[in-house]
């Protein structure tokens, strides 16, 4: 059995193991990426859309870690960084909706697919968005408790 005082320390390594990769996979799509057009900027969304999975259990197990290792300093740093990333995807929901629109035209089935591809990212987007806000604020919250519990 793992000792309670270091589960949180294997269970943010883990995390920073997920989190890093997925960064890594990320970032060698960023350099050959077409960011000037709309069909560019919906490819690169659904290339990172795909990622989401792996990138939410690494964000939930440092989350985990952090909440379980009592850190009230790293809990803010993690609570600001969920508050800037949320709202960031939301901003990013408008202007990803205005470039799906402009790619999905015309008919058949290819068009029926991308649109659900589309409306699938858009979902994700504003709901990861929102969940990180809610995150954030939480985060915030258990911070000031571990601060005042250290007090």
């Amino acid at each position: 059995m793992i000792e309670t005082h270091r589960f949180p320390a294997l269970l943010a390594a883990a995390s920073l193991v997920i989190l890093l990769h997925q960064m890594a996979d990320l970032a060698t799509l960023l350099p050959v990426a077409d960011l000037a057009t709309p069909a560019g900027r919906v490819g690169q969304l659904f290339a990172a859309q795909a990622r989401t999975p792996a990138l939410l259990v690494g964000d939930l197990f440092l989350i985990w870690a952090l909440l379980a290792g009592r850190s009230p300093g790293a809990l803010r740093v993690v609570a600001g960084l969920h508050l800037t990333g949320g709202t960031l995807l939301l901003l990013l929901a408008p202007w990803f909706l205005i470039d799906a629109g402009r790619l999905a035209g015309g008919s058949g089935t290819d068009t029926v697919a991308f649109q659900i591809v589309a409306g699938r990212t858009l979902l994700l987007l504003l709901l990861i968005g929102i969940g990180a806000l809610l995150a954030g604020r939480v985060l915030f919250s258990a911070a000031r408790e571990v601060r005042s519990d250290h007090s």
